[in-house]
């Protein structure tokens, strides 16, 4: 049979009839060749003839390891190695960046491939059987894989097709090790726990529990963690963390061990930093906060520092971008959870990346959503009203968004790496921010003196330009992003840039380069001749921004369609109504992710500002619920010239009505609505 990679691979001087390969995820690679080769010895002593593949997904622990006479070769990620089946390793290596992927939800182990073209056909080929041989892989007594525990009970016929065994959970952590990523300060005073007990990972989600993991219980604002206990154990957990005394849960005493922490999810946190290896300690990890603007400074700063050479990876409420591939990082903006922005920055690592930029937001900050990253740089766009819904009052959410620039007191010291703060001389957190802890603090500004700030600033309806102020030079940059508060976002971006000693030809490229983010002051462009944007802004400050910018575009008409968000701030809605009426000439009110609220009683209540600025139900702005039809309606309201600008869903693919999440896109939707006026 032909490699997959090339060549005639064969077993004692026969052709091999199958190939197996098998995938090892987040595991130690020495480990995950050595498994593999007892397993070639243990199908070879069956009289099978075949081909192992064994391959690795992150690189832990590339040292070799000896085997009898048998020594395994060192692995980094992406790497392989075929081996025979008598157990003898084939002397070279490929390096096909293979890159497997494993449902979390998946309960399985083990999948059969299509037999390869030319291959020998299977004598039991039903899907009947499929499966029954799929079990089979499942349950092999794998040493290192979690949920193949059993003897075999049946043999599989390789018959020339192609087999993928995939392990998961192959790594395991000493529960004691474990708990020690757990300040005294998150546990209660007492609270020690010693155990030789393997852990075979760490989820918050019930549903998600492999055998063996440990199960960490959050209370949440409607449902409480600690409810799903049961339901963990029954799926396999071996230890629990929560904040809910142990007796008020277990009142006859725990059936596995229970540790009561004072914060869940401060635990989940570090304990996901603590599984994965600490990634972020071998990273230099920027941190963007702010209310407006945080997305596009990630995306500028992630530009200026992949033009100046080095590997990048990004989270923020978009998307996350690791080793160059995009992963959707959910429904609505706000920071990834704990274990899954550790999973992304012990990705980043295996993949080679020096550098990490993360969107922080308030949740986030204030959830524990980003505690373990280890911050070196903490960046601020500004603070404005918002999300007083969850933080209850301005300071608590001023509070939040601090606590990412107290972070950098507390985070891991790295070599030769300062903690640096970058400041808004112009936004009021600067007064709040400037005496927080840093070894080294620099500001941006356009009004106010400032280490970093921009002169002779241009603005046209294809971009920006204006010369970059340091303290060390000044140069000219242009940008095809519009209006001043873009201004502001690339002077953060050149800021913490220029403390990282990035060259300004670097700079200059990066700047240029980055063409904008998805749902951010975006065109969209059918032959109309109008202009059409769509528009993250979803506060006051980011709407009067939008609208302050679009008014520089066009001479004619300025038409926004937009909502408010329900369950949230209520107080920003009659705010935003009066600024639409005082920059807008048109306003179609709107629905964006009402939720359990009555969308019309939260239009009313935005139609409080829009006639407090003397706008006219009818005549000035209107009511339209379906979000579909005001953007319909708002095109066809259009006339050559104008300007409509459709704000507050942005990038996001989905509007939650009830308590349950619809797909939606402002993009399709407004491509909808121009066809059909183009059309007619």
């Amino acid at each position: 049979m032909a490699g997959p990679f090339g060549g005639e691979y064969t077993n004692r001087g026969r052709p091999a009839h199958s190939c197996i390969r098998v995938q090892f995820v987040d595991g130690f690679p020495s480990r995950a060749v050595r498994w593999s080769a007892q397993f070639a010895r243990h199908l070879s002593r069956r009289g099978w003839r075949f081909v192992l593949l064994a391959e690795v997904n992150a690189s832990v622990d590339n040292s070799p390891h000896m085997i009898g006479e048998l020594q395994t070769p060192k692995l980094d990620a992406g790497e392989s190695c075929a081996i025979l089946g008598s157990g003898r390793i084939l002397p070279h290596l490929v390096s096909p960046r293979l890159a497997p992927r494993v449902s979390a939800q998946s309960e399985q182990v083990a999948e059969t491939r299509t037999p390869r073209r030319g291959s020998m056909p299977s004598r039991r080929g039903d899907a009947g059987t499929l499966r029954r041989e799929r079990r089979a892989f499942l349950d092999f007594p794998c040493p290192h894989s979690i949920g193949a525990l059993r003897p075999w009970r049946r043999s599989p016929r390789l018959d020339g097709s192609e087999w993928t065994l995939t392990t998961v959970n192959e790594r395991t952590m000493k529960l004691s090790e474990l708990l020690t990523a757990l300040p005294h300060r998150t546990m209660w005073p007492g609270q020690q726990i010693q155990s030789a007990l393997e852990v075979t990972g760490v989820t918050c989600d019930s549903r998600q529990v492999k055998l063996g993991n440990l199960f960490v219980a959050i209370p949440g604002a409607e449902v409480d963690g600690h409810s799903f206990i049961p339901h963990a154990v029954r799926r396999g957990a071996v230890a629990l963390i929560g904040q809910r005394p142990v007796s008020s849960i277990f009142p006859q005493g725990p059936p596995i061990p229970y540790v009561p922490v004072i914060s869940s999810r401060e635990a989940l946190a570090l304990l996901s930093a603590a599984w994965h290896g600490y990634p972020a300690r071998r990273l230099r990890v920027i941190g963007v906060t702010g209310t407006d603007g945080k997305t596009t400074t990630v995306h500028l700063i992630g530009a200026i520092l992949q033009a100046a050479g080095y590997d990048v990876g990004l989270i923020s409420t978009v998307s996350a971008l690791v080793g160059g591939e995009e992963i959707d990082t959910g429904f609505h903006t706000t920071t990834p959870d704990a274990p899954a922005v550790q999973q992304y920055l012990a990705r980043m690592v295996a993949q080679g990346s020096q550098y990490v930029i993360i969107e922080a937001t308030s949740h986030g900050l204030a959830q524990h959503r980003v505690t373990g990253c280890e911050f070196d740089v903490a960046v601020i766009t500004n603070i404005t009203h918002e999300h007083l819904d969850y933080h209850g009052t301005y300071e608590e959410y001023r509070t939040a968004k601090a606590r990412l620039f107290e972070s950098l007191r507390t985070s891991y010291r790295k070599p030769d790496t300062p903690k640096v703060s970058i400041l808004n001389a112009d936004d009021s957190s600067y007064n709040l921010l400037e005496g927080l802890f840093a070894e080294r603090s620099y500001s941006y500004g356009m009004e106010r003196p400032s280490d970093v700030h921009a002169l002779n600033i241009q603005f046209s309806s294809s971009g920006t330009s204006f010369t970059t102020v340091t303290p060390d030079e000044h140069f000219i940059v242009q940008t095809p992003l519009v209006g001043p508060f873009s201004v502001c976002n690339v002077l953060a971006a050149i800021a913490v840039c220029w403390s990282q000693n990035v060259p300004s030809e670097a700079i200059q490229h990066g700047v240029a380069t980055m063409r904008g983010v998805r749902g951010r002051m975006e065109r969209i462009e059918l032959g109309q001749d109008f202009t059409v944007i769509i528009d993250f802004a979803h506060t006051p400050n980011a709407l009067e921004k939008a609208l302050e910018t679009v008014r520089t575009m066009t001479r004619a008409k300025v038409i926004v369609v937009f909502g408010c968000a329900g369950l949230r701030d209520r107080t920003k809605r009659p705010m935003m109504g009066r600024t639409a009426g005082r920059l807008a000439d048109y306003t179609f009110l709107t629905a964006e992710d009402p939720r359990t609220e009555d969308v019309n009683h939260i239009i009313g209540q935005i139609a409080v500002g829009c006639e407090q600025a003397r706008r006219r139900e009818g005549v000035d702005f209107w009511k339209v619920p379906d979000r579909s039809e005001a953007i319909a309606a708002a095109i066809n309201k259009a006339e050559r010239g104008d300007l409509v600008i459709v704000t507050g869903k942005g990038h996001e693919r989905s509007m939650c009505f009830g308590t349950t999440e619809h797909p939606w896109s402002d993009h399709e939707a407004v491509k909808k609505a121009l066809r059909a006026r183009l059309s007619s």
